[in-house]
């Protein structure tokens, strides 16, 4: 009788919610999707990863983390609206776990969590944003679209499957209201339309 391995937890490492920030809301939604079917995801709010080196002493990655653990918590966004709790144990835990997986987006310097299990999520190209990348062996890189381009490094895993997660907030968007110049034009619009068909 084989015993099935447990199903992973999931941290995703996150700036503050911002509603006019693309990456922020995938990185939000993305935790929100997970919990919804039916996995655990936790945010961690996001620091400045550069500060925290793979050499730095065990003790020393410790102080920092509870340091960046107070300070992050105390004023971080969240979109009320969406099922994505704040990682509340301890930070310097999660470098024992071997059933969580944190999410980093490509902007993230190294693994600062330490964490054994790491998903790096490019949300545009390596690079781009701070014009340096600093990997670890042993991450899966998922792509959210085509266009973006990952490192070709032998010690990283692509992953061949897209993570294209998109949260369109409807709830800003309506019809123009009648008369108006915007509903003229897409009246107009719609009947070119209509004409192009028919004459095809």
């Amino acid at each position: 009788m084989s015993v099935s391995a447990p199903r992973p937890e999931f941290v995703v490492f996150a700036p503050p919610y911002d509603p006019n920030v693309g990456g922020y809301i995938a990185l939000h939604y993305l935790c929100h999707l997970l919990n919804e079917v039916g996995y655990r995801a936790h945010l961690v709010p996001f620091f400045n990863s550069a500060e925290i080196s793979p050499i730095d002493a065990d003790s020393l990655v410790t102080k920092l983390l509870d340091q960046r653990a107070e300070i992050q918590k105390s004023n971080y966004t969240i979109n009320a609206a969406w099922n994505t709790p704040i990682y509340r144990r301890p930070w310097r835990g999660i470098a024992k776990r071997d059933d969580l997986v944190v999410v980093y987006p490509e902007v993230v310097f190294g693994n600062p969590l330490r964490a054994k299990n790491v998903a790096r999520w490019l949300l545009h190209d390596p690079g781009f944003h701070n014009k340096q990348v600093y990997f670890v062996p042993g991450e899966v890189h998922f792509r959210y679209l085509e266009m973006h381009r990952p490192v070709p490094v032998p010690w990283i895993e692509i992953a061949e499957q897209l993570l294209t997660v998109t949260y369109v907030p409807w709830e800003h968007y309506q019809p123009p209201p009648e008369g108006s110049p915007a509903k003229a034009l897409l009246t107009c619009c719609a009947r070119a339309k209509a004409s192009l068909w028919c004459t095809t």
